[in-house]
């Protein structure tokens, strides 16, 4: 079973969380909720997260959950709980938005924060068949953009689009990444890097889709 190592650093973000009707933030956040449990369970990337309220834990039971949760430098946990805290406020996902347009969006393109995109260029620059395909293992959707495109859920009310452009003889293969203007409107830039980053990450990286022993 995949499990979040330690909440420590995160112990701000679970006060809120729980100062909140939980109920109504999980469902408003696009989650379902377990009144007799307390546990709160929240799609991302076509897993199953769960977060037990009540042993104030995140765990899920897929090789993908275990990616997301263990091996992402805690991108992904930092993230989700002001996700659940945030996203109730939310009404539409909007047109695409790129990075640099967000608010403080400099940290996207310049310094250490810059989105390593092209590994995912250079990973399908020449197979957008397996671009799509890597978009579909983690719940994504085809869009209708570039030589490839997906739409990817990091969380259900956060979706993100990445666009191929595939080697040609003018250029090399290139990678744009979008957020939805509703998430840029309603989420901090940290949360919102923090989930690009894990974006970047989930399809850079060879996963296989199998069930983790609890």
């Amino acid at each position: 079973m995949s499990e979040v190592k330690s909440l420590t650093g995160h112990e701000h973000s679970w006060r809120l969380f729980l100062e909140l009707d939980p109920e109504e933030s999980c469902i408003g956040a696009g989650a379902s909720f377990d009144k007799e449990t307390g546990v709160c369970m929240l799609r991302s990337f076509g897993q199953d997260i769960i977060i037990s309220l009540q042993e104030r834990r995140i765990f899920g039971k897929s090789s993908i959950a275990d990616y997301l949760l263990n091996r992402t430098g805690h991108f992904f946990d930092l993230a989700l709980l002001k996700y659940l805290i945030l996203a109730q406020d939310m009404t539409s996902a909007g047109e695409l938005i790129r990075p640099s347009e967000v608010k403080g969006g400099q940290i996207f393109v310049t310094g250490t924060h810059v989105l390593p995109v092209e590994r995912i260029a250079l990973k399908f620059g020449a197979d957008p068949a397996g671009f799509i395909e890597r978009g579909k293992l983690l719940g994504g959707e085809v869009s209708e953009y570039g030589d490839a495109a997906v739409k990817l859920f990091p969380f259900p009310k956060m979706p993100v689009t990445l666009i191929l452009w595939v080697d040609d003889e003018e250029f090399p293969a290139r990678v744009d990444f979008f957020f939805h203007k509703g998430c840029v409107d309603l989420f901090p830039t940290d949360v919102l890097w923090s989930m690009a980053m894990v974006t970047v990450m989930a399809m850079e990286q060879q996963i296989q889709t199998v069930l983790v022993s609890p």
